[in-house]
């Protein structure tokens, strides 16, 4: 089986995965990641494939420090909303999903595994579509799509539909069917 793991190059993202995919690798199965730098860089140094995905943390930190001096003058209940859709639709998504398009044509894993981060579900569910890709969360807790930062989606989704983000399938999301906890409570 291939697995290709997916998150943020931020740390906090690619660690807590860490396990999986040594637990994968070590039961015979091919394990790839798909980050930015230096998550690539670090799944490489542990021995594995990995694809540069979207955009590096270097290549983030100017857009996350704009948006967050901008959130920073808006009410508390706003501030989620503005920061999902400012950084992570506006600026992450599609590169993300235009690379992971590839990866996934190309490698053709038979699951992608991607961290609880909503733009990493967003665009490896949208990279997968027609690919015949199962998908599973790994994070802690369970991942909410409901609620107001993730209607900036819907924006997403059109812009996805118009051809800025290359489609590779129906052009209905779907949810991830599987989700892994590593804390989990019970």
């Amino acid at each position: 089986m291939r697995a290709l793991l997916t998150c943020r190059p931020m740390a906090g993202h690619y660690r807590p995965m860490l396990p999986l995919a040594r637990a994968l690798a070590e039961a015979g199965h091919d394990v790839a990641f798909a980050s930015g730098e230096p998550v690539a860089g670090e799944a490489e140094a542990e021995g594995f494939t990995a694809f540069r995905v979207g955009l590096d943390l270097d290549s983030l930190e100017p857009h996350a420090r704009r948006v967050r001096k901008r959130a920073a003058s808006l009410p508390p209940s706003q501030v989620r909303p503005f920061v999902f859709t400012e950084l992570f639709v506006q600026v992450e998504l599609e590169p993300r999903v235009n690379d992971l398009s590839d990866i996934i044509e190309q490698w053709s894993p038979h699951v992608v595994v991607h961290s609880t981060n909503p733009i990493v579900f967003v665009a490896q569910t949208m990279a997968g579509f027609g690919l015949a890709v199962k998908s599973a969360q790994h994070g802690v807790g369970k991942q909410v799509f409901s609620v107001g930062p993730f209607k900036s989606m819907h924006e997403d989704h059109r812009r996805w539909r118009s051809g800025r983000i290359r489609p590779r399938g129906p052009s209905t999301p779907q949810d991830a069917r599987t989700t892994m906890d590593p804390c989990h409570a019970g």
